[in-house]
């Protein structure tokens, strides 16, 4: 019974962290620390730290973002917005096993995707998905750590840079998205 108690009390105090970096992002409290950084280093540090994942599970894992696209933002929280798409890749990919990461120039600001193959996201869910505690695949439950917070951080992590953020269903797969500010040319 302790071990039972113990093990529950991580993850209730993981949900609690999770649920007070939502608040701190949308309270107005935080100020983003921005700095200038290359969206592929950051794709590529993700795969880098996730390399077995990967390997064990036979992903194809893609990072197809042009060396010269610079953004400009707080790498740390951005990081996590990355982590929670790609994180959420990998729990939900099928098929042929790829995941791939591309971005676009979208003047103002670049727009990162995160492409896994697997099943398309009905489409009843996909406005309610970047609500806290809300979960599509309800196969995915608590036990494994997962509270339906992810997105939620990812939402209130693009409000606090004023960018937007996305989901659409693609052939044979899902592509989640997210908007960086460029760095400014001086």
């Amino acid at each position: 019974y302790c071990d039972i108690i113990a093990n529950e009390s991580v993850r209730m105090n993981n949900m609690v962290m999770k649920l007070l970096e939502i608040t701190k992002y949308d309270s107005g409290a935080y100020e983003p620390q921005r700095e200038q950084f290359s969206l592929k280093e950051l794709v590529d540090d993700w795969y880098d730290r996730n390399s077995a994942i990967l390997t064990e599970k036979e992903i194809t894992a893609i990072n197809a973002v042009e060396e010269e696209f610079i953004g400009n933002g707080d790498i740390i929280i951005l990081a996590s917005v990355l982590n929670n798409y790609l994180s959420n890749a990998v729990s939900h990919i099928d098929g042929a096993k790829k995941i791939v990461c591309r971005a676009e120039d979208m003047g103002d600001s670049y727009r990162l995707f995160v492409f896994n193959t697997g099943e398309n996201i009905e489409e009843k869910h996909l406005d309610k998905i970047w609500t806290s505690f809300y979960r599509a695949d309800k196969a995915l439950s608590r036990s494994q750590g997962r509270f339906g917070l992810g997105l939620a951080i990812v939402a209130s992590i693009q409000r606090l840079h004023g960018e937007k953020y996305g989901v659409n269903n693609k052939d044979g797969g899902v592509e989640f998205w997210f908007d960086i500010k460029k760095t400014e040319k001086t």
